[in-house]
């Protein structure tokens, strides 16, 4: 049985890393602004706001996390005991949001736009500079001609 990472508490600071990168100079500070229980109704109503837009997405987050699970198979879980709501200012102002990944941690999947999509680590346990499960191995790419079957 797989270690669920810790539950976050509100008001509470965590790293945030933001398109999986974990290094040093892509950490930060995530605050929790809201810990939804998963049977909880409140959180399915939520709307999420688009700065980029500057204008409400008018897709619910329950519907929003229903099609990411359909998109990051590979990364979220099927099943989710909270969903997280945190605040990271430095990176951008709208909320994110964060449900359980495969390994039992905690993984965004509100992407509206890529800065949000990243890993919360609520148990301090991620090592700065490990790779991480969306890392792909690319060392073979300069070995592909240019075009032919390689071209896309």
């Amino acid at each position: 049985m797989k270690t669920l990472a810790p539950i976050p508490k509100e008001g509470e600071i965590y790293w945030f890393y933001p398109n999986d990168i974990v290094k040093e100079n892509n950490q930060y500070e995530a605050k929790i602004q809201k810990v939804y229980p998963f049977s909880a109704t409140a959180w399915k109503f939520i709307y999420t706001y688009d700065d980029y837009l500057e204008d409400l997405v008018s897709t619910p987050v329950m519907d929003i996390w229903m099609e990411e699970l359909k998109e990051m198979f590979w990364i979220l879980a099927s099943e989710t005991d909270y969903i997280i709501e945190i605040s990271v200012p430095e990176l951008c102002q709208q909320r994110i949001f964060v449900a359980r990944d495969q390994d039992g941690g905690w993984h965004s999947f509100v992407t509206i736009m890529e800065k949000e999509f990243g890993i919360l680590d609520t148990s301090n346990s991620i090592i700065v500079g490990e790779t991480t499960k969306t890392d792909v191995d690319n060392s073979d790419i300069d070995d592909m001609p240019i075009g032919g079957e390689y071209y896309w």
